[in-house]
């Protein structure tokens, strides 16, 4: 089926041409497929917010729970735009992109899609500031567990090397030993 526009599908007021009902269909079906994806990409919104306040607790059980529903709505999103893409060339559009179907559309036919397409990019947006939000927690739980493995290695070292085989107190390693964790700043705080 070749590129249907509005001078091969007559989109003008009558209502009476097949075509015309056609398009209306398919236009019909096509604002159905957005909306859904408008309210997938709503509680993809609403999931990454939880992830981040998951995070902040630090709940792992939590957090695979909230990383299993994304997988899932992202596997809904995928299902959505596949059949959005092939309901575009259903309708002879091929792989042309929302906003260029509604740029060929007569304005009357457009304002809705027109508004759903806006109200998707909005939500895509939303969900990209949440990610970064998201993925900026993450590297912070990272630096705080490396700065924390950091710590007990460096507790554990002057203490391991505090030790001769015999089992006995090996004072030049004592002597040598800097940093918080050194001798000289725990007898200190003792």
């Amino acid at each position: 089926m070749g590129h249907l526009n509005s001078n091969s599908l007559n989109l003008g007021h009558n209502q009476d041409n097949p075509n015309s009902q056609i398009l209306e269909n398919q236009l019909t079906m096509l604002q159905g497929l957005l909306d859904k994806q408008a309210d997938v990409y709503s509680k993809v919104e609403e999931q990454m917010i939880e992830k981040q306040m998951v995070l902040i607790e630090g709940d792992p059980e939590k957090l695979s729970n909230v990383d299993q529903g994304l997988m899932g709505l992202s596997q809904q999103l995928t299902r959505l735009e596949d059949e959005r893409i092939e309901l575009l060339i259903t309708m002879g559009y091929g792989d042309k992109s929302l906003k260029e179907v509604i740029q060929e559309l007569p304005p009357k036919r457009s304002g809705n899609l027109r508004t759903i397409r806006n109200r998707l990019l909005k939500l895509i947006q939303n969900v990209q500031v949440e990610n970064d939000k998201t993925q900026a927690l993450l590297n912070l739980s990272i630096q705080w567990v490396e700065g924390t493995v950091e710590l007990i290695a460096n507790a554990l070292v002057p203490e391991a090397g505090s030790y001769n085989a015999q089992g006995s107190k090996n004072n030049r390693v004592i002597q040598e030993a800097t940093g918080p964790l050194a001798p000289s700043t725990i007898q200190r705080e003792a």
